[in-house]
């Protein structure tokens, strides 16, 4: 089956056609050249790679219809333009499959912002959200226009696989994956057996340990001695991120 659904959470193919190539692999990576070969004779606007001032706005603005096509970045970033009728959101399952604690929250709020692009409700504007996952809640919230709707879902999942804001992390990470073994044994040392320990994951050329705490300040003072003396020792090299914006994300070379 093809199409969009709200309603159903049913796998549906958003494909362009029987090829592999999906619209967000059009807007990401396709030239404005390609672009505008695409759409004869709309004027396009990458808001990603020609905009160096928020302050700016399309030339053909207020003149002429035309396509601005833009990154998540670009979104949070640059202020909404005014007179957007159509604001299309291409490949939003990306954002919902990333391996992330709160990949779900941040898609949500990615696309709210995107949705300001429509202008104040009851005005002309719509946003098109193309998704096969039409019952995920963070859809439904934003289809609804209620954050509420959303918490109410998210943070049972929270609670049930203990992260935020239900426990709190620490993420310890080292360089070195032969020291990985020795870190989670002192750390399990450190915190005792009431935390819970995740890992050691390997994670590029180093690893990683996520640790689920009640407090997070009490676990940064109780890892300082720990840090000083693998200083003073010689290892095994960690560096420690209380309460991180990213946990399971790989690192970025």
């Amino acid at each position: 089956s093809r199409g969009f659904a709200y309603a159903v959470d049913a796998p549906l193919d958003m494909r362009m056609g029987r090829q592999a190539l999906t619209a967000a692999t059009v807007l990401n990576t396709y030239s404005r050249a390609e672009l505008a070969r695409i759409l004869p004779g709309v004027p396009v606007w990458r808001l990603d790679r020609e905009v160096v001032d928020p302050g700016m706005v399309p030339p053909w603005a207020g003149r002429q219809p035309g396509v601005v096509v833009g990154t998540v970045a670009g979104v949070k970033d640059h202020p909404p333009l005014t007179g957007c009728r159509t604001v299309v959101v291409v490949g939003a399952d990306t954002a919902l499959g990333q391996a992330e604690v709160r990949a779900a929250e941040e898609a949500y709020r990615t696309w709210s912002r995107a949705a300001a692009w429509c202008g104040p409700r009851g005005s002309a504007g719509r946003l098109v959200l193309q998704t096969r996952h039409g019952g995920h809640h963070a859809v439904q919230a934003l289809v609804r226009w209620d954050p509420e709707f959303f918490w109410r879902h998210e943070l049972p999942r929270r609670v049930e696989l203990g992260f935020p804001p239900a426990r709190r992390l620490v993420l310890v990470a080292g360089p070195e994956p032969e020291e990985a073994t020795a870190a989670m044994t002192a750390l399990a040392a450190v915190f005792g057996p009431k935390v819970e320990l995740l890992g050691p994951a390997a994670m590029g050329r180093g690893w990683r340990i996520i640790a689920k705490v009640e407090d997070a300040e009490s676990a940064a003072r109780a890892l300082r001695p720990l840090l000083v003396e693998a200083s003073r020792a010689g290892g095994p090299r960690m560096s420690v991120d209380v309460e991180p914006l990213e946990v399971l994300a790989a690192p970025r070379s």
